[in-house]
């Protein structure tokens, strides 16, 4: 396998200019493609090392294949380079939502972010596409037509409804400690529950400034996580204030029992929309959504 700097051609079209991340292995460049001349990510996997590195990075590849959402990435090619797997997707000129947590958004601004997301996860859940690591590592802030726009990225852990090849080494769970569903945490595979569920702790944590579980150590994370409860926003001191259909969601998107959460983007989707409705109007605010309680 041979080694990779700045100013070489993956595959004779992508010239690599900056290493932006180089993590176990894994190098994620930008990148510009000749002769189109546009910016674009690339992903090198080294190839024969790692089989089940290889898995995810096949399953990142096949998922983005099948997706072609405003709030997914877009794919435009992959294959293999000097030992090297590749993956080539559309370079996003924004800031990962990660950067942006700490301090609360107001219940409008979170509840657009939240709702971008949720539409994607819509539109992936119906093609039985489950992302399975959703964080704020995995959203990029992007700026659209006048406003900010979120997308997920990093579909490497992505499992199909059709396929019994998961892609967590050894049957560990694989994810992101504070955002991993119960389930996935004792090993299960995980569906599209576990999307429901990590997007309501992000919307938590969007409103509150703070993560209900983070610990000290991931093992400590984790632990809470399996045990605990995301807290009404409204129960917090000082508390809050946002209208009884947030509250509702953020709880029916995080209950331990996976049967209990909302059951897929679809109808995250739909109760984010009757959010947006009380929102609105301040007479609405201590009514739930019109689903089953």
């Amino acid at each position: 396998m041979a080694p990779v700097t700045a100013g070489q051609r993956v595959d004779d079209r992508y010239l690599l200019e900056t290493l932006l991340e180089n993590r176990h292995g894994v190098q994620v460049w930008r990148a510009t493609q000749h002769p189109l001349r546009r910016q674009v990510v690339v992903k090198l996997v080294p190839q024969g090392d790692d089989a089940a590195l290889e898995r995810r990075f096949q399953r990142e590849a096949e998922a983005l294949g099948r997706l072609n959402h405003p709030a997914c990435v877009d794919v435009y090619d992959h294959g293999v380079w000097q030992g090297w797997l590749f993956l080539v997707t559309a370079w996003i000129d924004g800031e990962l939502l990660a950067d942006r947590v700490g301090t609360r958004w107001s219940p409008s601004d979170a509840l657009t972010l939240v709702t971008d997301i949720a539409s994607g996860l819509a539109y992936a859940h119906v093609r039985e596409v489950y992302h399975r690591d959703l964080s704020p590592s995995r959203i990029i802030i992007d700026h659209v037509d006048g406003r900010d726009f979120a997308r997920m990225v990093d579909f490497g852990s992505a499992r199909f409804a059709d396929s019994t090849l998961d892609t967590t080494a050894g049957g560990a769970p694989y994810g992101t400690p504070g955002y991993m569903a119960p389930e996935r945490i004792e090993g299960e595979r995980g569906d599209a529950r576990g999307d429901v569920y990590a997007m309501g702790v992000i919307f938590f944590e969007l409103l509150t400034g703070q993560h209900p579980f983070r610990r000290d150590r991931a093992i400590e994370t984790l632990a809470a996580q399996a045990s605990g409860e995301v807290p009404d926003p409204a129960s917090l001191q000082p508390p809050v204030q946002v209208p009884r259909a947030i509250s509702w969601t953020i709880d029916r998107c995080t209950r331990r029992n996976p049967a209990e959460r909302l059951q897929d983007g679809e109808a995250l989707l739909a109760a984010l929309l009757a959010c947006r409705v009380a929102l609105s109007d301040r007479r609405l605010w201590k009514l739930t959504p019109a689903m089953e309680d």
